[in-house]
């Protein structure tokens, strides 16, 4: 079918043909979708991050006013925006990312990025976790834990009550065993009865 947005994508080519053994994935993959209070709360701060550059446009417009002080005025709601911004993408970015090199943990005050030769064990455990992301509430549910070899347990962002998973625990099961297979597939299992 011969289009006249030929060439345009909205997602990148899959690999083509069947993959074989040799294939190495290097993109970092989150192994399951943002759930729905995240993405309300993502499009929540996308209207936070638009009002001052709004507020910018109306008084850039605004006759009357000289042109150095609307420049600062809207140079400072410039930056706010900016901040909000880069806020709102990490906070929608955040969560738990593998590929074969290993897993990466995602938050909205930084990144680590954990090989799989240097992590022991991946495994889902009972604890108390924090409902919505929320610390100082806290309910009985799992939680992956990613044991070091160096430096023991890290706790991952990957919480049944998290945003991702409130109210879906099918689907935090199936993101937990996908993540304990990638790093089984990645020679974990080799690596822990050594």
């Amino acid at each position: 079918m011969n289009h006249w947005f030929r060439g345009w994508k909205l997602w990148p080519d899959s690999a083509k043909g069947p993959v074989d053994d040799a294939y190495h994935q290097t993109t970092w993959l989150r192994p399951y979708r943002p759930g729905a209070p995240r993405v309300v709360l993502s499009l929540a701060g996308v209207l936070v991050f638009m009002l001052p550059m709004y507020s910018a446009i109306i008084i850039l417009l605004a006759p009357g006013v000289p042109l150095v002080p609307r420049l600062l005025v809207v140079g400072s709601f410039g930056l706010i925006a900016f901040g909000v911004g880069v806020i709102v993408a990490r906070f929608f970015a955040s969560g738990v990312y593998v590929n074969d090199d290993g897993l990466r943990l995602v938050t909205v005050r930084g990144m680590r990025s954990l090989p799989w030769r240097e992590i022991a064990d991946v495994s889902s455990a009972a604890a108390r976790t924090p409902i919505m992301g929320v610390p100082f509430v806290r309910t009985p549910g799992q939680l992956v834990i990613v044991t070091m070899r160096d430096t023991g347990p890290v706790p991952t962002a990957m919480t049944s009550t998290g945003l991702d998973f409130v109210g879906r625990p099918e689907a935090y099961d199936a993101a937990a065993l996908a993540v304990e297979r990638w790093w089984r597939d990645a020679g974990g299992e080799a690596r822990r009865r050594d």
